[in-house]
């Protein structure tokens, strides 16, 4: 594997991880479905797929089990921002999206924007705004779902 990785036939992504080099059929959502199957899409990721922020994010957000081992993380191919989230919050607000042709797990509106106000000092104050008003005037909103008390 490292005379195809040095002759330029392959790419590394990450340990026992590897594509063809320049192989456009290799998506970013096929690895990150892929290499984090139980990762679940987040934050600026999700705030950009639900059209809630018009800024492209430079990395993928990925919520995880505070649990998981580091190691499984590092990857050389896609950029990652992970959000270690405790089991007993994980699970809540997780739902399925097409994004790009392949189905992904994402949390879904409304636990976004409570991540919003949770994560508030890590947003920009425009992004965090533009998020809230475009939550207001999405039709696909649930409100009751933001007033119910999770389980834990």
């Amino acid at each position: 594997m490292a005379l195809l990785c040095r002759e330029g036939f392959l790419e590394r992504i990450r340990h026992g991880y590897y594509q063809l080099t320049g192989d456009p059929s290799v998506s970013e959502e096929l690895l990150l479905a892929t290499l984090i199957p139980k990762g679940i899409v987040c934050m600026g990721s999700t705030l950009f797929h639900y059209e809630y922020s018009d800024f492209t994010p430079r990395m993928w957000t990925i919520a995880v089990h505070r649990t998981i081992s580091r190691v499984k993380l590092k990857t050389e191919a896609v950029r990652f921002q992970f959000y270690y989230i405790s089991k007993a919050y994980y699970e809540i607000g997780r739902t399925t999206e097409k994004i790009n042709g392949l189905q992904l797990l994402i949390y879904d509106r409304e636990r976004t924007i409570c991540d919003c106000f949770k994560y508030r000092t890590k947003l920009d104050h425009e992004t965090f705004n533009k998020a809230i008003r475009a939550y207001i005037a999405d039709d696909k909103k649930i409100w009751a779902i933001l007033s119910k008390t999770p389980k834990k």
